[in-house]
Formats: C-alpha cells, structure tokens, sequence
C-alpha cells in the first residue's frame, strides 16, 4: 500500500468536495496521510472560521481514515526553524536539514510506520 502526504491545501480541498478527477484519481488506493503542521492548521481553522457541529464532525470523519504521521520534538523543533527561516526571506537552515539527508526524526517515523505494516512515502 503506498502513502501519500497531503499538504494543507489538499486536505482541506478534500474536506471541501472541490477535488478534480485528476487529483482524485492519483489519490484513489493510496493511504492519505497527514503531518502534525496540517493536523494543527486545520484545528486552527475551525477556531478561526467558527465551525459548527456539522463541519466539525465532518473533520473527525475525515480524520478516521487519514494516517497522522508520527513525530516528535526534533520533528517540531525543525519545523520551527525552517518556519523562521522562511519568514526571513532565507533557505540557510533549510538547506542544512537538507544536506544532512533528512529532517530530524523522519527515520523515527519511517519506523512507525514500516511496523504498522505500511511503507513510507
């Protein structure tokens, strides 16, 4: 079974219906996943635009049929970092987690899946 990670675009696209055939045939058999930044933009959004039950259950659907990758603080903390640096108009840092082949704790989360029996994307 392969994975695929969606951006926060794509997930909300997905939770809005508005997904084109295209996208939704490279989508079809795949497990969608999604990481801890999508997770907390989406719960940003149903603060932000007032969600009502509905479209909160809707999200909790949703979310039982997507695989929220596994992280941890390195994980975060990287992601942090790249954010700031991207803020600054610079890709320093970025490069740095990039020459050293992968961001902090990505083999950790490669792991958890390989033992849940699926394969990293």
């Amino acid at each position: 079974m392969s994975l695929v990670v969606l951006d926060t675009d794509v997930a909300s696209a997905i939770l809005r219906g508005r997904v084109d055939e295209r996208l939704r045939a490279r989508l079809t058999g795949r497990t969608l996943c999604i990481t801890f930044v999508t997770l907390g933009e989406l719960t940003k959004w149903t603060v932000v635009r007032s969600w009502g039950p509905r479209k909160l259950a809707d999200l909790a659907q949703w979310r039982r049929h997507v695989v929220l990758l596994p992280f941890d603080e390195s994980v975060a903390i990287a992601w942090g970092q790249l954010q700031a640096t991207a803020a600054a108009g610079t890709t320093e840092a970025g490069q740095r987690f990039l020459d050293r082949g992968l961001l902090p704790g990505a083999p950790a989360a490669a792991g958890h899946l390989q033992r849940q029996g699926l394969r990293a994307p």
